[in-house]
């Protein structure tokens, strides 16, 4: 495949067949040998004659930053969507860039339903994978990854509870090749003992081999829910208030680091100015398991500039790298909170 722009877009928009393998072909030869075989066909887009496109795609002048591509994709109402490539702060002004985000805005669209279709598919991969229940509906864990010949072990992080001899934040723990579940395991090592993933939280499920498993549909969790209390007393928290450090958790309305922070932003607090995000987390964490690499989201470094250097120094992946630019509703992540004010 070859990428033609300007006036030489229009040039190659306007050849025949014939002439464009008859253009390629040297190319071809000079990069791998003389012996490089002309293509047996050759297809070429119509852009620049497109009516509806006109030969035009984003392009960022002096100044801008993705930010500015994540407040074009910001809808201006429930009803009113914006897709496009101009929209996709990582794959901008290409075709991938548009596609995915079509798939982003239909993930939105289905969030704002307030449903998760029933029959939900959890794609589990042969390693370490970090999943979230996303529905106000519980996974049964013995139910779910009963089957030792396909699952190691599932762990989910547990911030506050009050069973004896755990010392909170723990880890719960359930492992099907266990005779117990794990149960014994668990009392040794000062862990929790797994039997539940409730709606709005994540888990780490540890898989031998690929596997699929259909989850419960219900209502979507929606990342406001997190919104975290306030004040002394406390007040004003969603139903799932976040404390105060790391929690890993599941939301069933598809959030991207910029929108959860804005979904668990404190009422009554400022919004951020023109072409800012609000920093009401400090980071975001998902793991890619093939990749066996995090996504990181950070809205202050977005705000300073400073994430895409971040990440390329740390060999991180972006959120908006995602297949559809954001999280998936059986997607788990962690988020670091600041303390409350």
């Amino acid at each position: 495949m070859t990428f033609g722009f300007g006036e030489q877009g229009k040039i190659i928009e306007s050849m025949t067949e014939a002439q464009l393998i008859a253009d390629v072909t040297p190319a071809l030869q000079k990069m791998f040998g003389s012996a490089a075989k002309a293509p047996r066909r050759a297809f070429a887009t119509s852009w620049n004659s497109d009516p509806y496109a006109g030969g035009a795609y984003s392009f960022q002048a002096v100044n801008c930053t993705s930010q500015d591509h994540v407040t074009l994709a910001t809808p201006a109402s429930q009803s009113l969507l914006f897709a496009g490539e101009h929209t996709h702060e990582l794959y901008r002004a290409t075709v991938h860039g548009a596609f995915l985000s079509g798939e982003r805005e239909a993930d939105r669209v289905i969030s704002q339903s307030g449903s998760v279709p029933a029959g939900s598919t959890l794609s589990i991969n042969a390693a370490l994978n970090l999943i979230g229940n996303g529905v106000e509906a519980p996974i049964s864990v013995g139910a779910v990854f009963d089957d030792a010949s396909k699952v190691l072990s599932v762990w989910k992080w547990v911030v506050s509870g009050s069973t004896q001899g755990v010392s909170y934040p723990a880890w719960a723990f359930y492992s099907p090749a266990l005779a117990d579940g794990g149960k014994a395991y668990a009392a040794a090592n000062g862990f929790y003992v797994l039997t539940t993933i409730n709606p709005g939280e994540g888990a780490w499920v540890n898989a031998k081999v690929a596997f699929s498993t259909v989850l419960p549909g219900g209502t979507a969790v929606q990342s406001t829910s997190f919104k975290p209390a306030v004040g002394t007393p406390a007040s004003g928290g969603g139903v799932r208030a976040l404390p105060q450090g790391w929690s890993l958790i599941g939301a069933g309305d598809s959030p991207t680091p910029a929108t959860f922070s804005a979904a668990v932003a404190a009422t009554g607090s400022a919004s951020p100015v023109s072409g800012k995000v609000a920093t009401s987390v400090i980071s975001m964490w998902a793991w890619d398991p093939l990749k066996a690499t995090w996504y990181f989201g950070s809205p202050s470094l977005v705000n300073s500039g400073g994430l895409d250097t971040y990440i390329a120094s740390n060999k991180y992946s972006d959120f908006a790298s995602m297949p559809s630019g954001r999280l998936s509703s059986t997607g788990g992540f962690w988020v670091n909170m600041p303390q409350s004010k």
